[in-house]
């Protein structure tokens, strides 16, 4: 089922993985403002479908799209190696959505709100322990383990990087988990990540703080999560088909 949410907010949805969306943006569309695309389709009919949407729409791309493009093959349980030949081949046949992920490059969106600036993007604006092989923090950069001290030092170096770039929000996909962290006053607080190994278990609302900057990872359409972001409340609300 999909659970009851406030009206007037935007959905914001990432990594679909080959998974539709029609039948679901056909129930949601009359309930929101605006939809939010973070990238990873994997088939190039998906964006084909969410770029024809006659709707407010913000389309961005992720490291697999950008990658099956230009035919760099990389691992992923959404695609075995057997498979990747086989996608790269249908995107060479799309060359509008081809064209779209390769010279338009849609791999960020910034946007001021009544509340701050809000960053949209698949990865991080920066990742130093991505592997040299992924050249774009944008699409790549992951929150990974927070018990990783490694990873502790990135998250930190990215809210650095919102202070100075003045950037309340960074929305993103690519966690394939929800997660909400905040930084205030030098303290980077994990405010949600489900306790549940396979994601979320119902509708979670966290409220927002204009005193504190944040990182939402959206969860992973594919795996049935999507948000609501009012920027009135201001909330998230985390739900799952």
């Amino acid at each position: 089922p999909i659970f009851s949410i406030t009206p007037l907010g935007d959905l914001l949805i990432s990594d679909f993985h080959g998974k539709d969306l029609c039948d679901f943006l056909e129930e949601m569309l009359e309930k929101i403002d605006r939809v939010v695309f973070l990238g990873d389709y994997d088939y190039p009919y998906i964006l084909q479908n969410v770029l024809k949407l006659s709707i407010d729409k913000i389309v961005l791309v992720g490291n697999h799209d950008f990658d099956l493009c230009r035919r760099k093959p990389f691992f992923s349980p959404s695609i075995p190696m057997s498979g990747f030949e086989s996608l790269a081949t249908r995107w060479d046949q799309n060359h509008e959505q081809k064209a779209f992920v390769l010279q338009e490059r849609p791999f960020k969106y910034v946007q001021q709100t009544t509340n701050g600036k809000v960053l949209y993007l698949h990865g991080l604006l920066e990742d130093p322990n991505l592997d040299p092989y992924r050249e774009f923090p944008e699409l790549s950069g992951r929150v990974g383990n927070l018990e990783c001290s490694d990873n502790l030092r990135n998250i930190e170096s990215n809210f650095r990087r919102m202070e100075e770039l003045d950037y309340w929000l960074m929305i993103k996909g690519h966690e394939h988990v929800p997660i909400v962290l905040s930084y205030g006053r030098g303290t980077i607080t994990k405010e949600f990540l489900p306790e549940n190994s396979s994601g979320l278990l119902g509708s979670v609302n966290i409220q927002l703080s204009l005193e504190k900057r944040y990182i939402v990872g959206v969860g992973s359409f594919y795996l049935g999560d999507y948000v609501i972001f009012d920027d009135e409340g201001p909330s998230i609300e985390f739900l799952r088909i």
